[in-house]
């Protein structure tokens, strides 16, 4: 197979935007505190990949389960990324902010996992799921360059208003996973119904005749 096709463009851009999480960790790191925002400008780098590739894909009809799969995966590693480094660096509320990031990924990761193997549905980011990423965005690009002005009391707010869209992001997903589960479930039950069933055949047969 020719890997080398438009379609997988905004895979491209995914693979990318994982490949840009190491560098931005190198210069978070390299430039604390007083530079931050040279890594800022690598995060911001990866938000545009992000809404590229979804844009892409949604546009062309280019979505692709591999997509599916890489695209949540790569704003999870990179949100985590930047939540550690602030937490293991400035402490406060980003330390709390991390743990409650690692716990949700945590536990859609391993929804996402039944539902495919229940189901066999690919699980796509949801709106509700790019807002929190894209609040979250602004807090990491805010604190890298307005570090020095902003007061730890103004960063804990912020890091407890982003906590409280997780939890709401959260609560979403699980009602959406629910959701494709049952309907998932309730077409395979109707097709193995109609495949079993003599009566529906007899039915059909009936109103087929003149």
């Amino acid at each position: 197979m020719n890997i080398f096709q438009k379609r997988f463009i905004p895979n491209y851009l995914t693979f990318f935007r994982i490949a840009l999480i190491p560098l931005y960790i190198f210069l978070f790191l390299r430039y604390f505190p007083d530079r931050l925002w040279i890594s800022a400008v690598v995060f911001i780098a990866a938000g545009i990949t992000d809404m590229l590739d979804g844009y892409i894909a949604r546009r062309n009809g280019w979505v692709t389960n591999v997509g599916k799969l890489l695209d949540p995966l790569a704003d999870k590693l990179i949100e985590i990324s930047a939540l550690v480094l602030l937490a293991t660096k400035w402490g406060g509320g980003f330390v709390a902010l991390a743990i409650v990031a690692l716990l949700k990924e945590a536990l859609m990761v391993l929804g996402a996992y039944m539902i495919v193997k229940k189901a066999k549905v690919y699980v796509m980011s949801l709106w509700f799921g790019k807002a929190t990423t894209f609040i979250l965005y602004i807090e990491v690009v805010a604190v890298s360059v307005f570090s020095a002005s902003i007061p730890e009391k103004t960063r804990n707010i912020f890091s407890l208003v982003v906590m409280l869209c997780m939890f709401a992001t959260f609560v979403m997903y699980y009602v959406s996973y629910r959701k494709s589960i049952r309907l998932a479930l309730g077409e395979e039950q109707e097709s193995a119904q109609d495949k079993t069933d003599p009566q529906s055949d007899r039915k059909e047969t009936k109103t087929k005749q003149p």
